[in-house]
């Protein structure tokens, strides 16, 4: 959050190499936590790539759960809605982070789960993610079931 670095994340550039590294560091971090505004909705990726294209107030989870980190600055910081925008190869996952933020619902948190159809956000870019984005509904437990039972 000073800007020191404390982690980082690599993608390849070529095929027939690694895929992405990341640091060897524990991941107990925020991504780009010193460009969060906490007190407008949060928006939860995959990657770097996709957190890039969103641009806004977007934290990157290095992988598919919630930082312990991340859990209590969005309770400590009043978040009032936190975006989950996972991969659709990752959004069986949601269920997770959606369970780690219903354990926090005391706080009155709106959940967005933003599902996309066949392209991460990444692929859709800035204008149509967003769009996506403002015109989604908080999601609740019967959404979560249905995802549950979808992903098998």
């Amino acid at each position: 959050k000073n800007g020191n670095v404390n982690f980082f994340s690599a993608r390849a550039y070529y095929e027939n190499t690694y895929k992405y590294m990341l640091s060897p560091w524990p991941k107990d971090i925020i991504g780009y936590e010193m460009f969060i505004n906490w007190s407008e909705p949060v928006t939860l990726t995959e990657g770097t790539f996709d957190a890039m294209a969103i641009r806004k107030n977007t934290i990157p989870l290095f992988g598919t759960t919630m930082s312990d980190a991340l859990m209590e600055a969005i309770v400590e910081n009043g978040v009032w809605r936190v975006n989950i925008v996972l991969d659709n190869d990752a959004l069986k996952n949601a269920i997770r982070i959606f369970q780690q933020i219903e354990r926090l619902k005391v706080e009155e948190i709106d959940v967005h789960l933003i599902k996309l159809v066949d392209k991460d956000p990444s692929v859709l870019g800035f204008q149509k993610i967003t769009e996506i984005i403002n015109k989604s509904e908080a999601s609740d437990f019967s959404d979560m079931v249905m995802l549950k039972m979808n992903s098998k």
